[in-house]
């Protein structure tokens, strides 16, 4: 049993791992764009108060992915280093390598469930719920891509909405459902994979910065069914 422990230590130094390139690969097209995109502004627009929010927002991200990445470190030294059986720490690994496999196997999740940590214990986990879309909105998205749709999880008449509803749909693995989407002013029921986050600036509620969900669109399955 004690040889399991260790291999339960060997486990959270790989999910260690994991944190770093999920953090790299999820930060690092946000940082590179918003430099790039505010660096452009002039005298009038006033971009320094903006970069700065912008870089912290995306600065604290990697902070937090360091703090869980400290966390896990930890705690898998532990278990390598321990000279004596941990059971229950054999159990809660099992438990949590079952649960990862079958959120990222089976559409289950609710966006509800899986906005909660997007960028980390969620990352690559099939969701399932209606989104709909938010064109009147004003809102810069870090980076944007054509693929791109920013969309609510509520249906939004104005430019006045709860931003922790909000979630951006990425069409880049089906380009040919972004037009499809854009004909349903009724929202659609989608299934997708978690990606991360996208940092998000927003002109409608005070240029104020945050972060959203970043879902990979894999299949429309109907009109949304009808959230409110």
């Amino acid at each position: 049993m004690q040889s399991v422990t260790k291999l339960c230590g060997i486990i959270f130094f790989a999910c260690a791992v994991t944190v770093i390139v999920l953090s790299i690969t999820d930060t690092a097209p946000e940082a590179n764009n918003a430099a790039k995109v505010l660096r452009r502004g002039g005298p009038t627009s006033d971009p320094a108060p903006i970069a700065t929010s912008v870089k912290y927002k995306i600065g604290g991200e990697v902070v937090f992915d360091l703090m869980v990445l400290s966390a896990l470190a930890l705690f898998g030294y532990f278990l390598y280093t321990s000279e004596i059986q941990q059971t229950w720490a054999v159990v809660v690994t099992a438990l949590l390598v079952i649960g990862s496999v079958v959120i990222r196997t089976t559409p289950l999740l609710p966006m509800d469930v899986g906005k909660n940590s997007a960028g980390c214990a969620f990352w690559g986990a099939y969701v399932i719920d209606d989104f709909y879309p938010a064109s009147q909105r004003r809102v810069q998205t870090f980076p944007m891509t054509r693929n791109y749709r920013f969309t609510m999880l509520e249906k939004v008449t104005g430019t006045t909405a709860n931003h922790a509803q909000s979630v951006v749909l990425d069409f880049g693995s089906a380009p040919e459902l972004a037009a499809r989407f854009d004909s349903m002013p009724g929202g659609a029921h989608i299934i997708g994979k978690l990606a991360g986050t996208r940092t998000i600036l927003d002109y409608d509620n005070k240029k104020i910065v945050y972060s959203v969900p970043h879902l990979m669109v894999e299949k429309i399955v109907e009109p949304g069914s009808g959230r409110q």
